[in-house]
């Protein structure tokens, strides 16, 4: 009988390990299996103690392990007896496949490269289909055979090793780029209004559909299942293999399959996590577009023991932090009740200008104000009280009234000394953000003199990276201060930025622009509720809850 061995019997590897077992007695083979974890390998007959006594007692050795560097450390820490065959199921490298064929053919060692496809299940049920590379020889009376015990289709895509996991690579980037496709499809069409449940039906009867369309979304995302079987991790870890040979095969740049996709994938990664089902990654698109591909989006805001006492501020001392995604490259922060305690006296300051120019604003007319620049309040009320006024006069009022704010302003925070960080802590908190690559960007409704005075007295820029002010480019929620500050720190996608603020036109303004993380605080101005209410996808009590990678233990 041929002495057949497995290693690596993870969820994959499992299932096909135990396909093979099950049929060879009729193949006449023996199968013996190695893991590192020994529950894995405790149903199998035969099992090595180690993988140099697996290698030693087998001809063919199988490997399905979650990379190629793991495959390669395996390879090189074990002695290969001559004509021994290594067929690698992993989904790896193409590069580094075929490098490893050329370094085991000097031992008189033969690799091929055979990954799968069709998921534990397909495995479990033999209905998958094996793409295989290398010595067509060898391939054809060692490997072919063994292949078939589980795969219902199995092709021999060409000599050169590393050929069946570059058609892998592409397989997986393909199917990934249709999950996300079709999906912020259905978030967009349900967003209008519209069914799509009908949608889809219509899709998959038309030249749209794929796999994806027609059977993930359907069984995975829209019953609310999520459990395919294949970490979001592996799929990006593949995505990557695939744009990087699609780069290397066209003179260094894909169109569509391209760094800009890979980089996408890796954002929904990080917020979903690695070990996540693959189709979890569709949640985090549904976050960031707060709509859902089917029905009502509810959202998934993080509330860490945070309750609001009767006056609406937080009456908890130590929230779980908010762990940010390692691929996050700036935090965008406010300034007053974010960043700085200036014990409300903005709001305070704007209302007895806007009063004393005649405007008569009611306090309670304050509050949906809140984050907004300063001059666009004051223009409102300005029109609401001159309508029928020539412009001329209006804009006069305004701007008379704009005046005297920036100087009532400068007296209050400046004179009375009574500007402070909103925590002692935040310079060496945000300088321990930027040393793990998060930029820290501060934006503001304020007028940009008052801004900069404000960074000056606190001694800001020892710990900031740069600010922008809605009197530069816009004001909130418009995305366009977040837009700018990408634009001065060249981050080049959304997902990659966090947005955090104490009231609504801070969470709009994550909105608009498309955050990856929007985050109210509750050291400001509104309250848990109003921030929930306004789409804040996670609450915190102040932003010094905002960490990266082990800076929350």
């Amino acid at each position: 009988a041929s002495r057949v061995g497995f290693l690596g019997l993870g969820s994959m590897g499992g299932a096909i390990a135990r396909r093979i077992a099950a049929q060879s007695s009729a193949a006449s083979l023996k199968l013996t299996v190695y893991d590192v974890n020994p529950s894995s390998a405790s149903k199998f007959d035969s099992v090595a103690k180690s993988s140099q006594e697996l290698f030693d007692n087998s001809d063919v050795v199988l490997t399905c392990l979650p990379n190629s560097d793991i495959v390669r450390d395996v390879l090189t820490s074990n002695e290969i007896k001559p004509n021994t065959v290594v067929v690698d199921l992993t989904s790896g490298d193409p590069s580094k496949s075929f490098a490893m064929s050329e370094e085991l053919k000097a031992k008189n060692v033969t690799y091929l490269d055979m990954p799968v496809s069709g998921g534990p299940a397909g495995s479990e049920a033999g209905n998958l289909t094996a793409m295989a590379s290398g010595d067509p020889e060898v391939y054809a009376s060692k490997v072919e055979g063994i292949a078939k015990l589980f795969s219902k289709k199995v092709e021999h895509v060409g000599p050169k090793p590393g050929s069946g996991h570059a058609v892998k690579a592409i397989n997986n980037t393909l199917n990934m780029m249709n999950l996300l496709s079709a999906s912020e499809g259905l978030i967009a069409l349900n967003k209008a209004g519209i069914d799509t449940k009908k949608a889809l039906d219509i899709i998959n009867e038309s030249s749209g559909r794929s796999l994806q369309s027609t059977v993930r979304i359907p069984d995975e995302i829209m019953s609310g299942r999520y459990n395919y079987g294949f970490q979001l991790g592996l799929m990006m870890k593949d995505v990557n293999t695939g744009t990087k040979f699609v780069s290397d095969q066209l003179d260094g740049q894909g169109l569509v399959l391209d760094d800009e996709f890979a980089s996408l994938v890796e954002s929904l990664t990080a917020l979903s996590g690695p070990d996540s089902d693959y189709t979890e990654a569709v949640k985090s698109l549904e976050v960031v577009n707060q709509s859902a591909v089917h029905g009502i989006w509810v959202g998934e805001p993080v509330i860490d023991d945070i309750e609001d006492d009767e006056s609406g501020a937080s009456s908890s001392s130590s929230p779980l932090p908010l762990v940010l995604p390692s691929t996050t490259e700036l935090l965008v922060c406010d300034m007053a009740g974010t960043t700085v305690d200036e014990q409300g006296l903005v709001y305070i300051t704007l209302h007895s200008t806007m009063n004393d120019h005649g405007l008569d604003v009611p306090w309670e007319d304050m509050h949906v104000w809140h984050g907004a620049e300063k001059i666009a309040v004051i223009e409102h009320f300005v029109r609401s009280r001159f309508q029928g006024k020539d412009e001329d006069k209006i804009i006069a009022a305004k701007n008379a009234c704009f005046k005297d704010f920036v100087k009532n302003i400068e007296k209050a925070y400046f004179e009375a000394d009574v500007l402070k960080l909103i925590d002692p802590g935040l310079p060496e908190h945000f300088n321990e953000l930027r040393s793990r690559g998060v930029k820290i960007g501060l934006n503001t409704g304020y007028p940009i003199k008052i801004q900069e005075a404000i960074i000056e007295k606190l001694n800001m820029r020892e710990f900031i990276d740069g600010y922008v002010s809605a009197e530069q480019v816009g004001g909130r929620p418009n995305p366009w201060m977040i837009h700018r500050l990408m634009l001065d720190f060249k981050v080049n996608h959304v997902l990659k930025v966090a947005k955090a603020g104490d009231s609504v036109a801070d969470i709009g303004e994550g909105q608009s622009a498309g955050v990856g993380i929007n985050i109210g605080v509750l050291s400001g101005a509104d309250s848990k509720e109003t921030l929930m209410n306004a789409g804040a996808g996670f609450i915190l009590n102040s932003v010094m809850d905002v960490k990266i990678g082990d800076m929350a233990e």
